[in-house]
């Protein structure tokens, strides 16, 4: 029946001939065809891509190095809990660049790791885009937040009063 009728075991085992494992990577290779590129977004001030899947050991220093060739980065932020990071870009083409080569081919320590574009931060102080004639933004310092007062650091210490 087919290629397998000819199968024999040797064959299979030091893969010459195997026509499931041929099978398998005409499969995965279709597979790699038909995915859509990651598209970047409209609004060219994002230059930050969202890596997600980092183990203990992918850290700052291995995905720097993993980003390195594309361009110059601002900033890279590790965020451990939620196993992501964010890896700033100074140029939208770096990381345009970026994206392009390592989607779905991103690989640090020896895990495949997702990547997405960033989104744009709302809700910040300073915003992302100033009106048309306006340099810089000035932003008056927030208020102190009222404490409790077992919140009050001053109130942290025990007290010691003195007994005539």
């Amino acid at each position: 029946m087919g290629p397998l009728a000819n199968q024999n075991i040797k064959d299979r085992y030091f893969g010459k001939n195997d026509p499931v494992a041929l099978k398998i990577l005409d499969r995965h290779e279709k597979h790699l065809a038909n995915m859509a590129p990651l598209t970047a977004p409209e609004d060219t001030t994002i230059t930050t891509l969202w890596i997600g899947g980092l183990t203990e050991d992918i850290g700052e220093p291995e995905v720097r190095a993993a980003f390195f060739p594309f361009g110059e980065m601002s900033s890279v932020r590790v965020i451990t809990d939620k196993k992501c990071c964010f890896v700033t870009f100074l140029a939208r083409d770096s990381a345009e660049k970026a994206a392009a080569k390592l989607y779905n081919s991103l690989n640090i320590n020896g895990k495949a790791l997702r990547m997405s574009w960033g989104k744009r931060q709302t809700g910040s102080a300073i915003p992302a885009i100033l009106p048309p004639g306006i340099k810089s933004a000035s932003v008056a310092p927030a208020a102190a937040p009222q404490l409790y007062p077992s919140q009050n650091p001053a109130n942290m210490a025990a007290r010691f009063t003195p007994v005539d």
